[in-house]
């Protein structure tokens, strides 16, 4: 008996310790990226216990395809998230029988699946990776190559959307993702062919229905979102109209994505008719703000009332109690909303337009914790009241024993042996909070419209008129091309609050970046 209790306490304590160990290595992963020391966090990140755990495997590959891009190594990037990517379809292919030994065991026994949102954003990286790799890249040819594999990334998540949205049609979760019609539209566009402007051109008013049959779910758009929720499974039978006068208080990033995909629609109408004017230029901004909500262990405990008369089980069972852990989701904050601002070289603001949250990171997570937790609570309960009571019997028949025989010793080592299985069950039952830890809290998307020349470009966050911070996206030449993508990660520098941009502001622009244009700029973006 006593032999059966070390075996168990040694399984379980790898367990505990394997759990442990991947908490904290996202705690200090998020440390050295809020701080900005990527390299750092590569480190790290290859010494930590993640890198050793074959379980883990797909974790490690995203968490260090994430940090490489964020350094702007975009090509090691995608080495660890094709990796990744080519985990996720052995793991979902064997899911089915890998969760069944789940049922008897805990989750940090089993592989790391990631959730739903997770598997749709290495496809998003990886496209996006290719995109900034033919953004570097000075050879035609190879530039012509990368946007090539950043488009057959946007194919193959697009692929990859479709047998999740089969799988959970009528439900409440995440089955569409919005990024994947906004920024595979950016892919697309940036073919510069008709057929390509086309596809791009549906994928933006696609948007428009799944952000709103979708993302009306999350606080960040809808502030009737548990209604929205709730009354889910009826919308079918429901007109859009009805729906949205019940079901929908339009937030603030609600009417800005409406405006963002606006700007879209028309630019893009505009440029198939080839009626765009020679004297503008466009300029997308894609923003990768925060850092997205911690997955935590949160604990449930019950009494352990059996409701037994044999005064063996209640001496054993009185006071002793019944606890395990589910995972939950701490600190999902309000997003900020934000403006994009051009500004001419006397530092005033010429321009503005929306920076709309594309993919609420948070929030997706939130709900797939929601998910997670909900599928798994009964699971959990049963389990661990079966190991409970299969203790207790065994513990049970030998403080019977003892007791026939008067045998005191039996009946200490009984209630002794009860006890560390009390113990160890309770410490086995821990929760598995892996989570890619190093995503953003929000992937922000901004176009704007523009005569020729040269801008200073800034995102100011919350009221305009006195914004809590105010992102640099540095100056940009518009004069000799016709569109630019400008990317922003973590490394960001902003200024804090208060600052009045009603009033002209001087930002940090080089008088050479400047000596060929010698003009004032008026007017506003096309479009607003």
């Amino acid at each position: 008996m006593l032999k059966q209790y070390i075996v168990r306490f040694l399984a379980i304590s790898l367990i505990v310790s394997c759990a442990s160990g991947h908490r904290s290595t996202s705690v200090k992963l998020r440390e050295y990226v809020m701080a900005g020391s990527f390299d750092k966090a590569v480190e790290y990140l290859k010494a930590s216990p993640l890198a050793i755990d074959e379980k883990s495997k797909l974790l490690y590959h995203t968490e260090l395809g994430l940090l490489e891009h964020y350094q702007g190594n975009y090509q090691a990037s995608n080495d660890s998230l094709t990796v990744a990517k080519n985990l996720i379809e052995e793991l979902y292919t064997t899911r089915a029988s890998g969760k069944i030994k789940s049922v008897i065991s805990n989750d940090n026994a089993d592989f790391y699946y990631g959730e739903k949102y997770e598997a749709s954003l290495v496809f998003f990286y990886l496209s996006l990776n290719h995109y900034m790799l033919s953004m570097k890249e000075p050879d035609a040819m190879k530039k012509k190559n990368y946007l090539a594999q950043a488009r057959s990334e946007v194919v193959a998540w697009d692929s990859f959307l479709t047998e999740i949205k089969n799988e959970r049609l009528g439900q409440a979760l995440f089955k569409e993702d919005l990024l994947a019609k906004t920024f595979g539209a950016l892919v697309h566009e940036s073919q510069n062919n008709f057929k390509d402007d086309q596809i791009a051109l549906q994928l933006y008013k696609d948007a428009q229905a799944v952000f709103f049959k979708n993302y009306n779910l999350f606080p960040t758009f809808n502030s009737s979102y548990e209604a929205f929720r709730k009354n889910f499974s009826s919308f079918p039978d429901m007109a859009m109209d009805e729906v949205e006068g019940k079901y929908v208080i339009a937030t603030q990033h609600n009417n800005s994505f409406k405006e963002f995909l606006q700007l879209k629609i028309n630019y893009l109408s505009l440029r198939m008719q080839r009626k765009p004017s020679a004297d503008e230029s466009t300029i997308s901004f894609l923003i990768q703000d925060g850092l997205i909500a911690e997955k935590i262990p949160q604990k449930y405990e019950f009494p352990m009332a059996w409701g037994m008369h044999q005064s063996s089980a209640l001496s054993m069972g009185s006071g002793a109690k019944i606890s395990f852990e589910l995972p939950a989701i701490q600190g999902v904050e309000k997003l900020e909303t934000s403006r994009l601002q051009a500004l001419n070289k006397e530092g005033v603001v010429v321009a503005e337009g929306p920076v709309s949250v594309i993919a609420p990171l948070s929030d997706l997570a939130q709900q797939a914790i929601n998910e997670h937790s909900t599928a798994i609570a009964a699971k959990t309960a049963t389990r661990v009241a079966a190991k409970h009571i299969t203790a207790l019997v065994a513990s049970s028949a030998t403080y019977e024993a003892g007791r026939r025989n008067n045998n005191s010793l039996t009946m200490m080592l009984a209630l002794a042996g009860h006890a560390a299985a009390t113990a160890s069950i309770n410490a086995s039952e821990k929760a598995d909070v892996r989570f890619w830890s190093t995503l953003p809290s929000s992937i922000r998307m901004a176009h704007i419209t523009l005569p020729k020349g040269i801008y200073h470009f800034r995102a100011v966050f919350g009221p305009v008129e006195a914004p809590r911070k105010i992102i640099e996206l540095g100056t940009h030449d518009l004069n000799t091309e016709n569109s630019k993508f400008v990317m922003k990660s973590k490394d960001l520098k902003f200024t804090p609050a208060p600052v009045m941009v009603t009033e002209p502001v001087q930002v940090a622009i080089k008088p050479q970046d400047l000596k060929v244009q010698d003009r004032s700029i008026s007017g506003s973006p096309a479009g607003n």
